[in-house]
């Protein structure tokens, strides 16, 4: 008969001491040789939401419509939401849903509307035309800052309106006459009238010709 002996070997588990820091030989390091891989931070995508621009792009239809090519009108409110966008980043604000993002796109787009549309009181001559034949992009109009860039015209009137009050209010008026013709060219001259020192004595009219600059008093 045949005894079996089973023999346990007992393994010895090793102490594994910690690694202190201190042994650490930091001068040793190749800093070249550590992978860093760079933390990859996503813009913030700031955007109108594709529900409000689609509802503001079928009321510009609507309205613009029988004026404008839909082409062009969507081509524009494009064009103004990325501007709008783009100041959006420059201002500071990193929520789509903060109000003055959704506000400046629609205030921007009316405004823009109200110069396009013939029939509006703004009575604009200049832009609708300019968009039309392709002087004037829809990029173009998107980055318009404000009325004057829109309406140049119109502006360009105001001011000459507002000197021609100072003036007035000076003492001095100035205005195109054809009634006066110029001795030497025969076109129509600019007269400025001025009012002397003394109230009792007539204007003094200085005449003025813008082809050929010659001046007299009348």
């Amino acid at each position: 008969m045949t005894i079996k002996k089973t023999v346990v070997i007992e393994k010895k588990h090793e102490q594994v001491t910690p690694l202190s820091i201190k042994s650490i030989d930091i001068k040793s390091i190749d800093i070249k040789s550590i992978d860093i891989k760079p933390i990859d931070i996503k813009p913030i995508c700031l955007k109108v939401s594709l529900n409000e621009r689609k509802m503001v792009t079928d009321k510009l239809v609507k309205i613009l419509g029988n004026h404008i090519p839909d082409n062009l009108i969507k081509e524009l409110e494009n064009e103004v939401h990325n501007n709008i966008v783009s100041w959006a980043y420059e201002t500071g604000i990193s929520d789509s849903y903060d109000t003055r993002l959704l506000n400046t796109y629609k205030y921007r787009l009316n405004l823009i509307l109200q110069h396009l549309h013939p029939d509006t009181q703004v009575k604009n001559t200049y832009l609708h035309p300019k968009l039309l034949s392709g002087e004037l992009t829809p990029k173009n109009i998107a980055e318009m800052q404000n009325e004057s860039d829109m309406n140049p015209l119109h502006w360009r009137c105001t001011r000459q309106k507002t000197i021609e009050a100072k003036q007035i209010s000076h003492g001095e008026q100035r205005s195109l006459c054809d009634l006066i013709k110029c001795g030497k060219c025969g076109g129509n001259t600019e007269f400025t009238e001025k009012q002397a020192s003394s109230g009792d004595e007539p204007m003094t009219v200085r005449v003025n010709c813008p082809r050929c600059n010659k001046t007299f008093i009348a």
